[in-house]
């Protein structure tokens, strides 16, 4: 079907296949609430062809995507800043035995001194590289970090509550997107008998 056709049409047929199948009075009645319900959303969001309720949904999954990296990047940085104490701490357990290194003059002491300590020697590196990829320019300064992490944890929250209701208008219209198809179908089923008991009758 064209996408500029009418998208309460498919919908409002949806529901009446779903009452033509009800069991009872009640169950009408919960239909109708719902389809006034999708409706009213419709209308509220200037959704009328099916045209537009693809792009409202395209729009909103793209904005729940772009939200969940937001969020992994802000908590990914705020485990970063968390660790930053036990990096420094490790590295102040650590310095002596790089000092030590240092302090050799001959390479065949060094090489003894390299291989005995080996494992230690290697997770100094490797600690100074991730706090170097946490803090780039080498400045470590516990008042900036903890400001970060507060204007971080605050700016998650606001980050979270948006995706929230993003995500919940997206799990709506997915819903109506679902009805509206399942409508579509039962459209072309019936223009198909149409079309079957025509070649019939010929």
């Amino acid at each position: 079907k064209p996408r500029s056709d009418p998208v309460i049409i498919p919908l409002q047929r949806y529901f009446d296949m779903r009452n033509a199948k009800a069991y009872s009075q009640k169950a009408k009645v919960s239909n109708l609430k719902e389809l006034n319900a999708m409706a009213n959303y419709l209308k509220a969001n200037e959704i009328y062809t099916i045209e537009d309720l693809e792009s409202r949904v395209s729009m909103l999954r793209d904005t729940v995507d772009e939200l969940k990296v937001t969020m992994d990047k802000e908590t990914t940085r705020m485990k970063e800043i968390r660790k930053v104490p036990e990096y420094l701490s490790g590295l102040r357990d650590l310095k002596p035995i790089v000092d030590g290194l240092q302090k050799i003059k001959f390479d065949k002491a060094k090489a003894k001194y390299k291989a005995e300590h080996e494992q230690e020697l290697k997770q100094y590196y490797a600690v100074r590289r991730k706090l170097l990829e946490i803090c780039p320019d080498g400045k470590y300064d516990p008042s900036l970090l903890d400001k970060e992490y507060t204007e971080l944890e605050q700016a998650h929250t606001e980050t979270y509550a948006k995706f929230k209701a993003i995500r919940e208008e997206y799990q709506q219209i997915h819903h109506i997107q679902s009805c509206v198809n399942k409508g579509l179908g039962n459209v072309e089923q019936a223009q198909q008998k149409k079309d079957n008991r025509k070649q019939e009758e010929r």
